[in-house]
Parts: C-alpha cells; structure tokens; sequence
C-alpha cells in the first residue's frame, strides 16, 4: 500500500484528550499493520507511520514486543491488541 513511502500522516484525535502524538512502525505487507491503520482512520484518529523494518527490529529489542505493528503513544510503547484494548479503537 504505502511500499515506496517511509512516512505517511493523517490527522485526528485520540482520546478526550485531545490531539496526541501517535506514532505506529508497521511493515508493508503486514496485516495487522493495516487493520490497525483502518481502525485508526475509522476513528478519526491522526498517527504517523514509519515503515522501518530495522527501526521495528530495534523497538522489539528494547521493548520486547515481538510483532508488528508498535505503536507509541505519549512516549509508551503498545502492540497491536494492547492499543486496541486501550484506546478502544
């Protein structure tokens, strides 16, 4: 979908908030990667994507989260069924 682009941005909002920095590190061909996107454009929430496979690789390092997407919000790091379940999307 995005194969050629390194950064690609929507805007939005998470949570009562207001605007947050959001952040997902996704893999072209990876499917959870999409499906997350969609939920976040689904709810109108903006996010920055990065398309880094060494960048995913060093997060699982420091984070221990394995699979992608990762996602950043505020600084935290989540998987794909973790920002799911806390944010609601």
């Amino acid at each position: 979908m995005f194969e050629n682009d390194s950064v690609v941005s929507a805007q939005g909002r998470i949570g009562a908030k207001g605007q947050e920095k959001v952040t997902v590190y996704s893999l072209p061909l990876c499917a959870q990667c999409r499906a997350l996107k969609k939920k976040f454009m689904d709810a109108n929430i903006g996010f920055e994507e990065i398309i880094d496979e060494e960048r995913i690789i060093a997060l699982s390092k420091e984070t221990g989260i394995m699979t992608a997407p990762i996602t950043e919000i505020k600084g935290e790091f989540y998987d794909y069924h973790r920002v799911v379940e806390k944010y609601g999307v």
